[in-house]
């Protein structure tokens, strides 16, 4: 599957049902990253919107930095 953003808008896609049911899981990308200033931008993401807690993000940080986490809180 391949998806293109728009660079002046939030983009995302959206799936009612889950894309990944167990691990291991692979993500490739391609991206082009300018300057963030002071700004955190999440550039790829697998969560659960039900919750703040449940999610894998790769994003980067404010000092241009590329960053991994995951969080698993429960439901």
């Amino acid at each position: 599957m391949a998806a293109f953003f728009d660079t002046l808008v939030s983009s995302y896609l959206v799936n009612t049902a889950p894309t990944v049911l167990t691990y291991p899981f692979s993500v490739g990308m391609w991206v082009n990253l300018r300057a963030a200033g002071t700004v955190i931008r999440a550039i790829w993401s697998l969560s659960d919107t039900g919750t703040s807690t449940n999610y894998f993000i790769i994003r980067m940080l404010a000092n241009e930095t590329l960053s991994f986490a995951a969080a698993g809180g429960g439901a």
